[in-house]
């Protein structure tokens, strides 16, 4: 029996790459990107609400929370179509049972998913109601209704957590599974593998996939439809807005209200879709294992790349931005250069 579903790609190449990729990126990040989100955020922009800073830097620690749990210490690669995330972080190098890791890798993975999510919606529904909070809108939500709504969220979120790590057990078949070709050079590696489907077979894991589904249906389209209307409203009071200093700052907040949403679809809404509908639903019969492999490979790049995106969202629409931190990174040279001069 040969490798199949072009997982010797992987095993030949991408899931090195991936992993050495997923070293870098946080390290990167953590030395430069957030240090450099976070000024501008609590310093560089005077005019911010203080409300709006708080949940932006809140919803920054949320995604570097999942930036170190996603590449560092769960380190996943999804393997659909196999219902397969292989882990190589540093859960799975303690020296404990299966058992115990396997819960541990659930519920951490699972729970920076979700936590990232809770404050992404928290984030655009605030950004949304001090957008129209001047304004005499049927769409202000009175405080205690946003609690409310809030509250409900973050249960339907720790449900998924629930459900990851009561459905996201391993098959019955785990020990026949890993020893063929498709499986047994994840085993050699030395890794963890979370096993919960294989192709063309019912899961339990699809109890998760469902009550995940349900979650996002009650709540996403509110997001959206929110977002569009803050968005619209946004564009539409530039327009009629005279001071030109009121105008630029509506106008970089819609460049990054937009940008944000953009980002979150491309790089973690539709790569999740695809890895957990493709892990318990055979799309071999559709794609090929060339694809099957690029579009693994794709898709955890973007996760992995989701918590960078949303922090350079600041800097990529807005020049003003951009000057700010370019300011400050010249003091802190013309510092340096007399400092070195002093002694």
């Amino acid at each position: 029996m040969s490798i199949r579903y072009g997982l010797e790609i992987e095993r030949d190449y991408l899931v090195d790459i991936a992993f050495r990729l997923n070293t870098i990126f946080p390290i990167i990040s953590t030395l430069c990107i957030y240090p450099a989100n976070h000024y501008l955020i609590i310093v560089g922009i005077p005019s911010m609400k203080f409300e709006v800073r708080a949940v932006y830097v809140l919803n920054i620690i949320v995604h570097m929370a999942y930036d170190w749990t996603f590449c560092i210490i769960v380190r996943a690669y999804p393997l659909p179509p196999y219902g397969l995330f292989y882990c190589e972080g540093i859960l799975s190098a303690l020296g404990v049972s299966k058992h115990v890791i396997m819960a541990a890798l659930q519920a951490v993975l699972a729970s920076a998913t979700v936590l990232s999510i809770t404050a992404f919606f928290v984030l655009m529904m605030r950004l949304h109601q001090l957008t129209v909070a001047d304004a005499t809108s049927r769409w202000r939500i009175p405080t205690f209704l946003q609690i409310i709504i809030y509250a409900l969220l973050f249960a339907f979120c720790m449900g998924n957590v629930v459900g990851f790590v009561m459905f996201g057990t391993d098959v019955e078949e785990y020990e026949v599974l890993v020893q063929n070709p498709d499986l047994e050079w994840l085993v050699q590696r030395g890794g963890t593998l979370l096993l919960f489907g294989e192709p063309g077979k019912d899961s339990r894991f699809i109890n998760e996939t469902s009550f995940l589904l349900i979650s996002v249906l009650i709540f996403l389209p509110f997001l959206i439809l929110y977002i569009a209307h803050a968005l619209v409203y946004l564009r539409g009071r530039s327009k009629h807005i005279v001071s030109t200093k009121t105008q630029q700052l509506t106008q970089r907040l819609f460049d990054t209200f937009s940008t944000q949403f953009l980002g979150a679809t491309i790089f973690f809404i539709l790569p999740l879709a695809f890895i957990l509908v493709a892990s318990v639903y055979d799309l071999s019969g559709i794609l090929s294992g060339t694809v099957f492999a690029a579009l693994r490979f794709g898709t955890t790049m973007l996760l992995v790349l989701d918590p960078v995106q949303f922090s350079l969202a600041f800097f990529i629409r807005s020049a003003a931005n951009r000057e700010i931190l370019i300011r400050r990174l010249r003091k802190i040279r013309a510092c340096d250069r007399l400092w070195q001069w002093i002694n």
